[in-house]
């Protein structure tokens, strides 16, 4: 299931749109990680962690597959 588009700058920044963001509570604080996915060689996993969020640490996996 895709659930976002997101573009590639000419710098190889990734944005994200801003309807994804505010509905996953996603922000300047939040940090990002890229997982591979284990047996795919064009998928990986976006993991968000919100630090801030509850004294601790939070992370909200989503996958995105390469079209």
């Amino acid at each position: 299931m895709l659930i976002a588009e997101c573009n590639i700058d000419n710098r190889g920044r990734l944005t994200l749109p801003k309807s994804f963001l505010k509905a996953n509570k996603l922000g300047a604080s939040t940090t990002v990680y890229m997982q591979t996915m284990y047996n795919s060689s064009d998928a990986i996993k976006l993991i968000f962690s919100n630090e801030e969020e509850k004294g601790g640490e939070e992370r909200n996996g989503s996958t995105i597959q390469e079209k």
